[in-house]
């Protein structure tokens, strides 16, 4: 197989997020040709026709796709201008965005709405902790069980996004774990309701095969869209589980939560929703 031409590695890291800002494409273009240059000489430089520089320099000339990558990276190779006329520069007026720079917006996305949900459920223990006049404190997740003190004879770990003890609860330990598929619309390999399950693993084999690092703990497994929520519970329903383990549905926007499910137990005790949606 042929390796890829440097010019076609550049073409292969931007993609397109929108409409060139073509006044701004404009201005850049006349800086990177400069004083000392004829758009004649220019356009020879970058190997393209002069109609087509000239297109892309005129205001008044509408262009509704990007300007060919490879013609913006020799434009910024040529530019007389290299301070003012960056590649990302060029790119970003072409309505193009690099890889790297949407990947790094999508965990910053990821972020802000995994701080969201932690709000909710803050909010929420509060209410719940004020109607009962409890008190409770955050831990470190991993300081108190969850491979921390009790370890793991199978080295299995389970996530945790938030960890708190709830003073004169039973049990002591409520560990939250952020289903951070149900709220990036672009994760879409794990969509299927099977992957989805098999992203708890470890927490499903520690409750079958060591429960009893698991008896302090009342795990749950948070959800921001309802039918990601309703697909989890149809699978896991007819299950039997030996620790506490619900699946909680958030709305993020209000900071409630509007639905939680306890899964089934190998209990004839029943178990009622620690936030009183069960």
């Amino acid at each position: 197989m042929a390796r890829a031409t440097r010019s076609e590695e550049y073409d292969s890291e931007y993609v397109q997020v929108g409409l060139p800002n073509k006044p701004e494409l404009s201005k850049l273009v006349k800086l990177a040709i400069g004083s000392d240059c004829t758009m004649s000489k220019f356009a020879e430089k970058c190997e393209t026709s002069l109609s087509t520089i000239s297109r892309i320099v005129n205001p008044d000339y509408e262009i509704k796709n990007p300007v060919s990558p490879i013609l913006i990276r020799k434009i910024c190779d040529y530019s007389a201008d290299r301070q003012q006329v960056t590649l990302d520069i060029l790119m970003k007026a072409n309505g193009m965005k690099s890889r790297e720079e949407i990947s790094n917006e999508r965990y910053e996305e990821r972020d802000r709405k995994e701080r969201e949900l932690r709000d909710a459920i803050m909010s929420a223990i509060l209410g719940r902790l004020e109607a009962q006049n409890l008190r409770y404190w955050q831990l470190q997740p991993g300081s108190a069980g969850m491979g921390g003190i009790v370890p793991s004879r199978f080295d299995l770990d389970v996530r945790s996004d938030y960890l708190c003890m709830i003073q004169g609860m039973e049990p002591r330990f409520f560990n939250f774990m952020l289903d951070r598929t149900s709220f990036m619309e672009r994760e879409s390999s794990w969509n299927n309701g099977s992957s989805r399950v098999t992203r708890y693993t470890s927490l499903f084999l520690m409750d079958c095969w060591e429960s009893d690092i698991l008896r302090d703990y009342w795990n749950f497994i948070v959800f921001t869209k309802k039918e990601v929520f309703d697909t989890m519970k149809s699978q896991l329903k007819e299950l039997k589980f030996n620790s506490l383990i619900s699946l909680m549905l958030i709305d993020p926007e209000s900071g409630s939560i509007t639905e939680e499910f306890v899964l089934p137990r190998n209990t004839k005790r029943p178990v009622k929703g620690l936030f009183g949606t069960d």
